[in-house]
């Protein structure tokens, strides 16, 4: 979770340090959750945004 926090920092200019572990953790499973949408999305050619969930031929 420090690498979060580091990442976080150095990219978005955003502090977490005096975030709980638990809100961190949350943040990170959300960040995680959002980032592999994307990447299912991205490897089929739609957009997320756009396009209704779909079973992905790429996992």
């Amino acid at each position: 979770m420090e690498g979060l926090a580091r990442m976080l920092a150095d990219v978005f200019r955003l502090d977490v340090t005096e975030v709980d572990a638990a809100a961190r953790a949350e943040l990170w499973n959300g960040v995680r959750a959002a980032h592999l949408g994307w990447e299912g999305a991205r490897c089929c050619g739609r957009t997320p945004a756009t396009s209704p969930p779909a079973k992905s031929p790429c996992s």
